[in-house]
């Protein structure tokens, strides 16, 4: 049932996707992946504070559960936590290293608080990590461009490139900072 749903979910079938998550946790009350699961499921859904709970209880069975950590992350996030949001985007870091989509979010708090220096340290530190989540990338180049460091932007779209030579976001920044955007 778990896997059904986070397949029903990925084709944009939200509504199936809950439906299934709620069938494996009724099969199984205490399943920290079919708990995250459902709980992100709300979250896509803008109902946020039925999702809280879940991460929580997920979190309670299963402490080291990066993806918990991040989703709460999130959650925290869309409420204008911008400091709880970076302390649980923190924790499933340190939960799993490689973990780029908690990088990632992480990186973009960073920036919206000021701290660029960090912000690239993170970001850096997954692609060594984690050389296959192309996000990171991207996301680095666009912070090295915020920041005015057009060169450095430059070569994280490079580095991408050489991996992807088809990333239609690199592509598309490339492209950009060619005709002088």
């Amino acid at each position: 049932m778990n896997g059904l749903g986070a397949l029903l979910g990925q084709s944009g079938d939200l509504p199936g996707a809950i439906a299934r998550f709620k069938g494996a946790i009724e099969a199984t009350p205490d399943y920290p992946d079919a708990l995250n699961n459902l709980g992100y499921a709300f979250l896509q859904s803008s109902r946020d504070s039925e999702a809280l709970p879940l991460f929580e209880k997920a979190l309670a069975l299963q402490p080291d559960f990066a993806e918990a950590y991040n989703n709460l992350g999130i959650h925290a996030a869309r409420q204008g936590d911008r400091q709880q949001a970076e302390a649980r985007f923190r924790q499933a870091v340190a939960a799993r290293a490689s973990y780029g989509e908690a990088a990632n979010n992480l990186a973009l708090v960073l920036v919206a608080r000021g701290d660029v220096p960090g912000a690239i340290s993170v970001l850096q530190r997954v692609i060594e990590q984690n050389p296959d989540f192309e996000m990171a990338y991207v996301t680095l180049a666009r912070v090295y461009l915020s920041a005015g460091q057009a060169r450095e932007g430059a070569a994280a779209l490079e580095r991408l490139l050489a991996k992807n030579p088809k990333n239609p976001l690199a592509l598309q920044m490339v492209e950009q900072l060619r005709a002088g955007r």
